[in-house]
């Protein structure tokens, strides 16, 4: 029975050396536990991303491409026409200014 009692001894005297070092490999195997959860689950954002984007389809944006060429056609159209009106307006005005003059005298004697 003398070995039983110097275990006991040992535990008794040893009592806050143990405990030490049962709470120690405690926190370390606590530590171990929670970085190998944390290291498994990936990092994830909660916000999504900030992303606005609009579906085009090829046919609409060509639509509306055609109907921008086909306004400028337009356009430059009615400036063509408006610059022929000036300026049949102007060779208007010039004949009309020619017919409406007086014949020059001194005209027929150079001729």
């Amino acid at each position: 029975m003398e070995v039983g009692s110097s275990v006991f001894e040992f535990l008794r005297d040893s009592r806050g050396s143990l405990v030490a070092s049962l709470l120690l490999h405690a926190g370390i195997a606590a530590l171990a536990v929670v970085l190998s959860l944390n290291l498994r689950t990936p990092m994830t954002s909660l916000q999504p991303l900030p992303i606005d984007a609009i579906v085009v389809d090829s046919r609409v944006l060509q639509a509306a491409q055609r109907a921008k060429a086909e306004r400028v056609a337009e356009e430059q159209a009615r400036e063509r026409a408006a610059a022929a009106a000036a300026q049949a307006a102007g060779e208007a005005d010039a004949l009309a200014a020619a017919n409406s003059a007086p014949p020059n005298p001194d005209a027929k004697a150079r001729a």
